[in-house]
């Protein structure tokens, strides 16, 4: 270790002058322990401010280019901006009882402000071009996604194993998570009530053995039910004790599956959106273990000068162009919208800059909650 300050070199002579007096090699090993030891602490601070500023500009950047392109913004960037918001909202609350950063609390106020006023004057331009879509999923789009943080570390994960199974009916799958939301159109023309599931609903969303984007989708359900408050209404088909088990399970196997696509240094290009989403979805319910330094190091790394994410794989160019409106399928297998792109000013993409915006949110949060 290389020491720079006064207080390592006094210790350097330290240690020096005892092994000359001395000779022996335990008083010599016994002074050089004590003195990495205050490097590293006298260190600590410093890497903690840095990153602390690094995420706030990385945050920052995120929004201003989402606020610069508005009008381009797909549904699947508005949901990472409402969820990333709502994370951004709870730090306020998580400083009530923190002695937090004032000109932090300030920038984070500054963003949530930039955001709520970015996805409003998006809204015009999302029910423009696909009104059907957009009135099904107002809900998710409409406000910030606030949920009750609850810090968990997963212990013991051996005998965890990520599926197999990619398969996921889109249609279905809309079709269940409208019921939650309230806006599921019975055969008759009319809405049913929020909070309304099936059996077929319930038995698609805890099939086991699934992965990827199908395990996100399924741990997605549980969210908005949590979200639309469907967790707290009598005789409901899931309490909140029942759901907070679902979504640990749930994202026990998410966190080994993550695990895998990391490689020690970065994930491959085309699993970046994967591997954000997961953290996304796993850390606003406060399971910590998808809150590694490193791993928010490589998406900060992935972030562009303009604050957005892009992909420049030739295959997903190729597909730019002969697909519909922008649209890039991220996966093999079919999907719900979620999982589709449109491209945004400079090449960037919609869902995976709206991931990255809700990532480093709620890492964040998480930094903040556990640095004051």
């Amino acid at each position: 270790m290389i020491c720079r300050t006064n207080t390592c070199f006094v210790h350097t002579f330290v240690i020096r002058f005892v092994s000359r007096v001395h000779g022996t090699c335990l008083i010599n090993m016994a002074a050089l322990l004590v003195l990495l030891l205050i490097c590293c602490v006298s260190s600590t601070p410093q890497r903690k401010t840095e990153l602390l500023n690094k995420l706030l500009s990385a945050v920052e950047k995120a929004a201003d280019f989402f606020s610069s392109d508005y009008a381009n913004i797909n549904a699947d960037g508005i949901f990472g901006l409402r969820i990333g918001q709502g994370q951004l909202i709870q730090i306020f609350e998580d400083c009530n009882q923190r002695h937090c950063d004032e000109k932090a609390l300030s920038r984070i106020r500054r963003i949530t402000s930039i955001v709520e006023e970015t996805c409003k004057s998006a809204m015009p331009y999302l029910k423009q071009l696909d009104e059907k879509y957009y009135n099904r999923f107002f809900p998710l789009m409409k406000e910030p996604y606030l949920l009750k943080y609850r810090p968990h570390t997963f212990r013991n994960l051996d005998k965890v194993k990520p599926g197999t199974n990619t398969e996921y009916n889109e249609e279905d799958g809309d079709s269940c998570f409208a019921r939650i939301m309230g806006t599921y159109v019975d055969e008759k023309g009319e809405y049913l009530p929020k909070c309304n599931t099936t059996q077929r609903c319930f038995d698609m969303m805890t099939h086991e053995g699934t992965a990827e984007y199908t395990i996100t989708h399924q741990l997605f359900y549980f969210i908005i039910m949590e979200h639309t408050d469907c967790d707290k209404m009598a005789g409901g088909v899931i309490t909140a004790d029942n759901l907070r088990r679902v979504e640990q399970k749930l994202c026990k196997i998410i966190y080994k599956e993550a695990e895998t696509l990391w490689n020690g240094q970065d994930v491959f290009l085309g699993h970046q959106d994967l591997f954000m989403e997961q953290g996304v979805l796993c850390g606003i319910l406060g399971f910590e273990n998808f809150m590694r330094t490193d791993w928010v190091r490589a998406v900060l790394r992935w972030q562009t000068h303009e604050g957005c994410f892009k992909a420049k794989r030739p295959w997903q160019i190729f597909e730019e162009m002969i697909m519909p409106h922008g649209d890039v399928e991220t996966s093999k297998t079919p999907m719900r919208r979620l999982q589709r792109e449109t491209s945004m000013s400079g090449d960037c993409l919609a869902h995976k800059s709206g991931l990255g915006f809700g990532y480093l949110s709620t890492f964040l949060r998480y930094f903040i909650r556990s640095s004051y």
